[in-house]
């Protein structure tokens, strides 16, 4: 304990005690500092408080931004996100990949909203962080001061999505994906889970650079399924007789 009396993290103990009792609760080592961290600065546990409220802010507004409509009403629902979801629980690595235009963006999107009401730590770094091709250019462009600390002390069983892989193009940015994953070996494959989408004909390229995490599951996704097309049929009728005909799919 670096700050705060020893009185006051009994009380505070008790206090918590008190909240859960009625609920025959119980909490982990980890949950307890982490509920306990906003106040006291605990030996061998950084305060990351500041950062994971900054990087939870980044990721909320990108994905408030992401389209998963088609026109202004229909959203697009997919029936992949339990599929991904199981593989996250069992993998580090679980890359989404696909050909352009198939809903790749608007499926995480769907994962990491599902994750938010689970009450998961989920967090969205979009392509366009990596822009300055450094490590600091990517830390200040999300609040956070350390990845390896978000890593390492972070909250467990985090998800990390990234979207957009294969757009990052140079050389400088494919080097900045190989520093973070190798920050993910090292400090966050016991608490973290990260999710990628890329195009399927970039994929070969981006993996070279993704595998310095470790071993990757590959989840594929076509075009969307006979009953994913009635539900979006259901608010636009014009698309009825051309779903009708056999063989059709987006």
């Amino acid at each position: 304990l670096e700050n705060g009396s020893s009185q006051e993290l009994w009380n505070d103990l008790l206090a918590l005690a008190k909240e859960l009792r009625p609920k025959a609760g119980q909490i982990t080592y980890n949950k307890l500092i982490e509920r306990l961290s906003s106040k006291y600065n605990f030996k061998g546990h950084k305060n990351l408080a500041a950062a994971i409220n900054s990087f939870s802010k980044y990721s909320s507004s990108t994905v408030l931004a992401i389209k998963d409509y088609v026109g202004e009403k229909t959203k697009i629902e997919r029936m992949d996100v339990s599929q991904i979801l199981s593989k996250i629980d069992k993998s580090n690595i679980v890359s989404l990949i696909g050909p352009s235009g198939v809903g790749k963006t608007a499926l995480a999107k769907q994962v990491y909203l599902k994750c938010i009401q689970n009450n998961t730590s989920v967090f969205w770094l979009s392509y366009t962080a990596f822009k300055s091709g450094t490590l600091a250019g990517l830390n200040q462009s999300i609040g956070i001061d350390s990845f390896q600390d978000l890593f390492e002390f972070g909250p467990n069983n985090s998800l990390l999505i990234i979207d957009g892989i294969d757009r990052l193009l140079s050389e400088s940015e494919l080097q900045l994906v190989s520093i973070l994953f190798s920050l993910f070996k090292e400090f966050g494959r016991k608490k973290w889970t990260i999710l990628l989408t890329s195009q399927a004909e970039f994929w070969p390229r981006a993996s070279e650079f993704v595998s310095s995490g470790g071993a990757i599951d590959i989840y594929s996704i076509s075009g969307f399924s006979t009953a994913e097309l009635n539900n979006i049929a259901k608010e636009h009728s014009f698309l009825r007789p051309l779903l009708a005909k056999e063989n059709i799919k987006a």
